[in-house]
C-alpha cells in the first residue's frame, strides 16, 4: 500500500492478481482457499467490505482428464499438431491424482508435429465457453476438467521467486 501508493482495496486486488498462486491436490481444498482469499480481502481493515474481485490464481493440480483418451482428442478437432499436444497433455495430466504439483507441464512443449501447451490453452478455454446443448452433461464435464487442468498448468509452468509448501508426507524427527 504505502509502496505503491495504493488504497486498502486496490492493495487487496493486487496481491490477488499479482502476487498470490496457489495449487492443491484436493478439489474442495482449492474452494475453500479461494474463499479463504475472497474473505480475507473483503475484511480488510478498510478495503470497503464485499466487493467483486480478481480473478484469483487458485487451481487444483489433482485433476485428471476424467473422459476417455479418444473424448480428450476430439476437442482438437481434426488439426493433427494439436491431437498430438493435446495427447501429451492428457498423458502428463493422467496421474494428477497421485502426483499434483509435481506435474511439469513445460514437458509439453511445442515441436514441429505436436502442439506446445501455450498452443492448447486457448483450445481447453474454448472447450469451457462452448455451447452446451442441454443435457450435454459429459462434454460440460470435460469442459469444466479441461479448464481445470488449464488453470492448474498455467499455474505449474510459471516461474517463482518464492515458493512455500507444506509437506504432509514428512514427519517431525
Amino acid at each position: 500500500m504505502f509502496e505503491e501508493h495504493l488504497s486498502a482495496a486496490e492493495a487487496c486486488d493486487a496481491v490477488l492478481r499479482d502476487n498470490l498462486f496457489g495449487l492443491e491436490l484436493d478439489e474442495r481444498c482449492t474452494q475453500i482457499a479461494a474463499f479463504a482469499l475472497a474473505m480475507s480481502a473483503w475484511t480488510f481493515p478498510g478495503a470497503g467490505h464485499y466487493r467483486s474481485l480478481p480473478s484469483v490464481h487458485v487451481a487444483c493440480s489433482g485433476l485428471a482428464p476424467g473422459s476417455s483418451r479418444d473424448s480428450w482428442l476430439n476437442m482438437a478437432g481434426e488439426n493433427s499438431r494439436l491431437r498430438k499436444g493435446m495427447d501429451r497433455l492428457y498423458s502428463l495430466f493422467e496421474n494428477a491424482p497421485s502426483l499434483g504439483s509435481l506435474i511439469d507441464p513445460s514437458r509439453v512443449q511445442a515441436e514441429v508435429f505436436s502442439a506446445g501447451f501455450e498452443d492448447l490453452k486457448p483450445l481447453l478455454d474454448a472447450a469451457l465457453h462452448a455451447d452446451m446443448g442441454a443435457g450435454d452433461f459429459d462434454r460440460a464435464e470435460l469442459a469444466v476438467a479441461a479448464r481445470g487442468i488449464a488453470d492448474a498448468a498455467g499455474i505449474l509452468g510459471r516461474r517463482f521467486h518464492l515458493v512455500v509448501t507444506n509437506v504432509p508426507y514428512l514427519k517431525r524427527g
